[in-house]
Protein backbone atom coordinates (compact mmCIF):
# COMPACT_ATOMS: atom_id res chain seq x y z
CA UNK A 1 0.00 0.00 0.00
CA UNK A 2 2.87 2.38 0.95
CA UNK A 3 4.13 1.61 -3.02
CA UNK A 4 1.05 2.62 -4.50
CA UNK A 5 0.67 5.93 -2.26
CA UNK A 6 4.18 6.94 -3.09
CA UNK A 7 3.25 6.33 -6.68
CA UNK A 8 0.10 7.96 -6.23
CA UNK A 9 1.77 10.96 -5.09
CA UNK A 10 4.05 11.32 -7.68
CA UNK A 11 1.27 11.61 -9.91
CA UNK A 12 -0.66 13.80 -8.13
CA UNK A 13 2.61 16.16 -7.62
CA UNK A 14 3.42 15.78 -12.10
CA UNK A 15 -0.10 16.48 -12.29
CA UNK A 16 -0.82 13.26 -14.64
CA UNK A 17 -4.12 12.70 -13.74
CA UNK A 18 -4.94 10.11 -16.69
CA UNK A 19 -2.93 7.55 -14.12
CA UNK A 20 -5.22 8.45 -10.99
CA UNK A 21 -7.81 5.95 -11.77
CA UNK A 22 -5.22 3.10 -12.16
CA UNK A 23 -3.97 4.16 -8.31
CA UNK A 24 -7.39 4.02 -7.51
CA UNK A 25 -8.19 0.72 -8.53
CA UNK A 26 -4.71 -0.45 -7.13
CA UNK A 27 -5.42 0.73 -3.68
CA UNK A 28 -9.20 -0.32 -3.62
CA UNK A 29 -8.13 -4.20 -4.68
CA UNK A 30 -5.54 -3.36 -1.81
CA UNK A 31 -8.17 -2.88 0.95
CA UNK A 32 -10.02 -5.85 -0.12
CA UNK A 33 -7.33 -7.70 0.73
CA UNK A 34 -6.89 -6.19 4.06
CA UNK A 35 -10.71 -6.91 5.05
CA UNK A 36 -10.11 -10.07 4.18
CA UNK A 37 -6.88 -10.41 6.52
CA UNK A 38 -8.69 -8.62 9.15
CA UNK A 39 -12.01 -10.91 8.69
CA UNK A 40 -9.18 -13.79 9.40
CA UNK A 41 -7.54 -12.21 12.29
CA UNK A 42 -10.93 -11.42 13.73
CA UNK A 43 -12.16 -15.58 13.32
CA UNK A 44 -8.25 -16.23 15.09
CA UNK A 45 -8.54 -14.29 17.73
CA UNK A 46 -12.30 -15.18 18.63
CA UNK A 47 -11.26 -18.20 19.08
CA UNK A 48 -8.96 -17.60 22.03
CA UNK A 49 -11.00 -17.15 25.27
CA UNK A 50 -8.89 -14.72 26.75
CA UNK A 51 -9.49 -13.50 30.60
CA UNK A 52 -9.97 -9.51 31.00
CA UNK A 53 -7.09 -8.50 33.38
CA UNK A 54 -8.63 -6.29 35.69
CA UNK A 55 -5.96 -3.47 35.09
CA UNK A 56 -6.17 -3.37 31.48
CA UNK A 57 -8.56 -0.52 30.68
CA UNK A 58 -6.76 0.13 27.70
CA UNK A 59 -6.62 -3.44 25.61
CA UNK A 60 -9.49 -5.24 26.61
CA UNK A 61 -10.32 -8.41 25.66
CA UNK A 62 -13.92 -9.39 25.45
CA UNK A 63 -14.81 -13.17 26.00
CA UNK A 64 -18.76 -13.12 24.63
CA UNK A 65 -20.45 -12.16 22.08
CA UNK A 66 -21.82 -8.52 21.69
CA UNK A 67 -25.39 -7.99 20.48
CA UNK A 68 -25.72 -8.70 16.90
CA UNK A 69 -24.06 -12.17 17.73
CA UNK A 70 -20.43 -10.99 16.21
CA UNK A 71 -16.90 -11.64 18.72
CA UNK A 72 -15.97 -8.12 18.78
CA UNK A 73 -12.34 -7.49 17.68
CA UNK A 74 -9.92 -8.10 20.22
CA UNK A 75 -6.49 -5.75 20.77
CA UNK A 76 -3.67 -7.93 19.02
CA UNK A 77 -0.80 -6.51 21.45
CA UNK A 78 -3.22 -8.19 24.38
CA UNK A 79 -3.27 -11.40 22.27
CA UNK A 80 0.68 -11.37 21.75
CA UNK A 81 1.48 -10.68 25.86
CA UNK A 82 -1.16 -14.24 26.24
CA UNK A 83 1.18 -16.46 23.87
CA UNK A 84 4.22 -18.46 25.33
CA UNK A 85 7.24 -16.72 25.86
CA UNK A 86 8.63 -18.06 22.84
CA UNK A 87 5.76 -16.82 20.23
CA UNK A 88 5.83 -13.65 22.01
CA UNK A 89 9.65 -13.03 20.26
CA UNK A 90 8.63 -14.22 17.00
CA UNK A 91 5.24 -11.62 17.14
CA UNK A 92 6.32 -8.78 18.44
CA UNK A 93 9.15 -7.53 16.29
CA UNK A 94 6.45 -8.14 13.71
CA UNK A 95 3.39 -6.20 15.64
CA UNK A 96 5.55 -3.06 15.90
CA UNK A 97 6.86 -3.42 11.91
CA UNK A 98 3.23 -3.34 11.47
CA UNK A 99 2.18 -0.58 13.18
CA UNK A 100 5.45 1.60 11.82
CA UNK A 101 4.12 0.52 8.47
CA UNK A 102 0.74 1.47 9.32
CA UNK A 103 1.76 5.36 10.87
CA UNK A 104 3.74 5.69 7.34
CA UNK A 105 0.34 4.63 5.30
CA UNK A 106 -1.60 6.87 7.11
CA UNK A 107 1.18 9.69 6.80
CA UNK A 108 1.52 8.88 3.29
CA UNK A 109 -2.35 9.40 2.45
CA UNK A 110 -2.82 12.41 4.58
CA UNK A 111 0.23 13.98 2.24
CA UNK A 112 -1.77 12.70 -0.90
CA UNK A 113 -5.26 14.41 0.96
CA UNK A 114 -3.74 17.63 0.99
CA UNK A 115 -2.12 17.35 -2.35
CA UNK A 116 -5.38 16.92 -3.46
CA UNK A 117 -7.01 20.03 -1.36
CA UNK A 118 -4.10 22.50 -2.84
CA UNK A 119 -5.00 21.51 -6.29
CA UNK A 120 -8.80 21.66 -6.16
CA UNK A 121 -8.66 24.98 -4.41
CA UNK A 122 -5.69 26.31 -6.77
CA UNK A 123 -8.22 25.48 -9.65
CA UNK A 124 -11.31 27.14 -8.13
CA UNK A 125 -9.41 30.41 -7.65
CA UNK A 126 -7.90 30.07 -11.68
CA UNK A 127 -11.55 29.85 -12.79
CA UNK A 128 -12.75 32.19 -10.26
CA UNK A 129 -10.08 34.32 -12.34
CA UNK A 130 -11.20 33.52 -15.49
CA UNK A 131 -14.72 34.01 -15.06
CA UNK A 132 -14.69 37.05 -13.25
CA UNK A 133 -16.56 39.65 -15.40
CA UNK A 134 -16.51 42.49 -13.44
CA UNK A 135 -13.43 45.02 -13.41
CA UNK A 136 -12.83 48.10 -11.09
CA UNK A 137 -11.54 50.82 -13.14
CA UNK A 138 -10.18 54.21 -11.63
CA UNK A 139 -11.44 57.57 -12.82
CA UNK A 140 -9.34 60.65 -13.21
CA UNK A 141 -10.69 61.81 -9.99
CA UNK A 142 -9.43 58.62 -8.66
CA UNK A 143 -12.84 57.12 -7.74
CA UNK A 144 -13.52 53.59 -8.46
CA UNK A 145 -16.40 51.69 -10.15
CA UNK A 146 -17.40 48.60 -11.86
CA UNK A 147 -17.45 48.04 -15.71
CA UNK A 148 -18.24 45.03 -17.76
CA UNK A 149 -17.01 46.14 -20.58
CA UNK A 150 -15.07 42.84 -21.72
CA UNK A 151 -16.01 39.04 -21.35
CA UNK A 152 -15.26 36.61 -19.18
CA UNK A 153 -12.41 34.54 -20.47
CA UNK A 154 -14.02 31.14 -19.59
CA UNK A 155 -17.43 30.00 -18.23
CA UNK A 156 -18.37 27.24 -15.58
Amino acid sequence: MLAVLSAEKRTLVERRLEELAGHAEEKNALNVDILQLEKQLKHLLSGHKLEQASSDKENPVITKPNEDGQMPTHKLTHFIKSLPTADQSLLKPLHESLKVRIQEIKHENDVNGKIVNRSQQSTRELIKLLTRSENTVYTAQGHTHATTAGQAIAQV
